[in-house]
């Protein structure tokens, strides 16, 4: 592979977060009461917690065969009502918990059809 082949393509994921904020930006807006603090801790978690991971996912993501990381990708979501009860204590409604095992669910049963068949 040449060396721009290996370097990570975030230029798909730069645009698709742009589009995304110029979407959300209007319904944002206006922004009151924000203090500076506030501020420091927007630009902190969208250029670390969220760019960084970005940076991560599209480098790893080469590594990994394509199946195992559509799943982790489809999965990853489902569990972010399981952090927010067990770190926050906040109970997910039914329809959160219907969502994720309907995701599960079908998750696991992907990857069960698309299986290789095994020898016994």
């Amino acid at each position: 592979l040449s060396r721009k082949q290996d370097a990570p393509n975030l230029a798909p994921v730069v645009i698709g977060n742009l589009v995304a904020f110029a979407v959300c930006l209007p319904m944002a807006l206006p922004v009151e009461g924000a203090t500076g603090a506030d501020i420091t801790w927007l630009i902190y978690l969208g250029a670390v917690q969220i760019g960084l991971a970005y940076i991560l996912i599209t480098a790893g993501i080469r590594h990994v065969p394509v199946l195992e990381a559509s799943l982790l990708l489809m999965i990853e979501p489902t569990f972010n009502p399981v952090w927010a009860w067990m770190l926050h204590a906040e109970l997910p409604s039914n329809w959160a918990l219907l969502g994720g095992l309907l995701v599960l669910g079908a998750t696991l049963a992907k990857s069960w059809t698309d299986a290789p068949a095994r020898a016994p």
